[in-house]
């Protein structure tokens, strides 16, 4: 698959803002919700509002659905999943949003991190841009399998390497303990089809 053209992850709002077609209101979607501690050891849930999200857009692309409701619902789960380990104990507020730009389909989370799992984020961040990916992945299958590492991120690396997807995010502090975290996953509409 080619790389999508979105080196530049466009300003992104918590919300957005309607456009006079209406195939901008049915693609686009923001859901922001709470969790409990609970929630950390129910990965279901992730999956239960990934696979509502995937069938959501799914729907607009009539065509090839199930392939799009696959790659949509991994993306958004992959992004869930790390919003909910690395969020800060005292905010547990999450948002993502699904939304369409040019030729590319952004899936964006937001949430609020502790300022070192901020940093974990972006270190994983930093070796997306710097390694291999093919290589990357091997050395993290190995390493998880020998010491049961509970952060593996194994899963921001197979969106890189199996869906072509560009990963960014944005980080501002919030409190001298909690940073403002966003993810953005950038994947072509066209490895959609």
């Amino acid at each position: 698959m080619s790389q999508p053209d979105c080196l530049d992850f466009p300003e992104i709002v918590l919300g957005y803002q309607a456009k006079p077609n209406a195939s901008f209101l049915f693609q686009n979607l923001l859901l922001s919700f709470t969790f409990d501690d609970s929630h950390l050891k129910s990965w279901d849930k992730c999956s239960l509002i990934s696979n509502f999200l995937g069938s959501y857009y799914s729907m607009s692309h009539e065509h090839n659905s199930s392939n799009v409701l696959s790659i949509v619902s991994t993306i958004s789960n992959e992004l869930i999943e790390n919003a909910l380990k690395f969020s800060h104990t005292s905010n547990k507020l999450i948002s993502i949003k699904l939304f369409e730009e040019g030729n590319n389909l952004y899936v964006s989370v937001h949430n609020f991190a502790g300022i070192k799992n901020a940093q974990k984020v972006f270190k994983t961040l930093e070796l997306l841009k710097e390694s291999d990916l093919n290589i990357l992945y091997r050395e993290r299958v190995l390493h998880n399998t020998e010491y049961a590492s509970e952060n593996s991120e194994i899963g921001l690396i197979s969106l890189s390497k199996d869906y072509s997807a560009q990963i960014g995010a944005k980080f501002k502090d919030t409190s001298e303990d909690m940073v403002s975290v966003e993810v953005f996953v950038c994947i072509g509409l066209n490895s959609l089809t």
